[in-house]
């Protein structure tokens, strides 16, 4: 199940990229909190929320792009031209593809003993979305996400001490992660915008270990540049 989630999303991710109308760089900062839950069904406390960084690369393409679809099928195009309507509401769907790199951090103490996680993930996304008009060049962007994240390198300090993560059931392997995100655009130029965006996401199931299941949510405040490639 896992390995064919995987593939649908390297699938749609490659297709995106190769379809896609515009790119997103962006550079923010996120709020992770975890949550551990010990074998006796237990939430454990000691654990406090952290910041870290937060990069994405993300390609766009309309749900219908009309021009586009003049090029490959008159007979298709003059049909959605007979409604308008329709075609309106369509071009205003988005599907879109990413990657993203995101320090999900924590911190703590047991006992006065000072507990810290750093931890560095690289990200596929994928997503559906609506872009809506405000006002002259301001629009508003709102898209569901599906991301599966990978461990590149993880840390935990206690005290004076430093263990890696890497192994470790609750943090290694691929993490699937559901999310939304909203942006606000503001159109420089016919090829380029600049947005500011506020996303979340979660876990979508627990990782096991023999001392519990950790859970993860991760808030992020980013801005960055849209631009036309296609």
């Amino acid at each position: 199940m896992i390995k064919r989630v995987g593939l649908s999303l390297l699938f749609l991710l490659i297709s995106t990229i190769f379809f896609a109308q515009k790119i997103n760089f962006s550079l923010g900062r996120n709020q992770t909190t975890y949550h551990l839950i010990n074998n006796s069904g237990n939430e454990i406390d000691f654990l406090q929320s952290a910041s870290g960084n937060h990069l994405q690369a993300t390609f766009i393409q309309p749900l219908l792009d009309t021009l586009n679809l003049q090029a490959k099928s008159a007979e298709k195009a003059l049909k959605f031209s007979n409604k308008p309507l329709l075609s309106k509401i369509l071009s205003q769907f988005t599907y879109c593809a990413g990657l993203q790199v995101s320090q999900l951090n924590a911190v703590g103490n047991i006992q006065q003993i000072a507990l810290i996680y750093n931890t560095d993930y690289v990200g596929a996304t994928v997503g559906v979305g609506i872009l809506l008009p405000l006002y002259k060049r301001l629009t508003i962007h709102t898209e569901t996400q599906l991301i599966a994240n990978k461990l590149l390198h993880g840390q935990q300090q206690t005290a004076s001490t430093f263990y890696s993560l890497t192994g470790n059931p609750q943090f290694d392997g691929i993490k699937y992660f559901k999310g939304y995100k909203i942006a606000l655009t503001g159109k420089i130029n016919s090829s380029t915008d600049l947005f500011i965006s506020y996303s979340h996401q979660s876990s979508i199931s627990p990782s096991e270990s023999l001392t519990g299941n950790l859970t993860m949510d991760s808030q992020s405040i980013a801005i960055g540049l849209s631009l036309a490639i296609n």
